[in-house]
């Protein structure tokens, strides 16, 4: 046990609390039923497993597999995922993030990237917008009538941004209307500092 080393290890439990998904970077993307108490073992799309997250109705499991700083996701649609371990054309759902965080939103999934981006997807796999803040993302957090998103970043920073704005600010960068409405500095060592 003292040898043991798990490099990007991950797990995510459905909300209702029926599957569990996880992984690390020498498995498969894996899912455990436990009302069946059944494992299955799912083939990424990239190179190494680094993420999962399940949609709210808990219907669904998106998968991220990273290869460097790219990744590639898939959505696996947990009723048909018995009989079918070997398939491995999932549907993609994004093509470019290794994602580090994700939170679901009424427009879609929103995935949080290695670079600093945000990429809102919706079911189709049809990007809805991006918006970049500016350091990886660490978490993500909406708000009860989803009109705010938090977003933590490992450069520490909390930015606040304000997902129904009519338009981006001039400063912004993005395809979507996103404003940052406030950001917080939170260094080590440090007093919060409101920007």
């Amino acid at each position: 046990m003292e040898d043991t080393q798990i490099d990007m290890g991950h797990a995510a439990v459905s909300r209702d609390g029926r599957w569990i998904a996880y992984g690390s970077q020498v498995s498969n993307h894996m899912v455990l039923d436990r009302k069946q108490n059944k494992t299955y073992s799912l083939y990424p799309e990239s190179s190494y497993p680094h993420y999962a997250v399940f949609t709210a109705d808990s219907s669904e499991v998106w998968f991220n597999a990273c290869h460097f700083y790219n990744g590639a996701t898939i959505q696996v649609q947990l009723e048909t995922i018995d009989g079918n371990e070997s398939k491995e054309d999932w549907p993609v759902m994004d093509e470019n993030a290794r994602v580090y965080a994700a939170v679901e939103l009424g427009a879609g999934m929103v995935l949080g990237d290695a670079y600093g981006y945000l990429y809102c997807v919706n079911g189709d796999g049809q990007e809805v917008w991006r918006h970049f803040v500016g350091s990886t993302i660490y978490s993500l957090a909406s708000s009860p009538d989803q009109s705010k998103l938090a977003v933590g970043t490992f450069g520490g920073m909390l930015h606040i941004l304000d997902l129904h704005s009519d338009q981006m600010d001039e400063y912004g960068i993005g395809t979507g209307t996103l404003r940052e409405i406030e950001r917080y500095v939170l260094w080590r060592g440090e007093e919060p500092l409101r920007w």
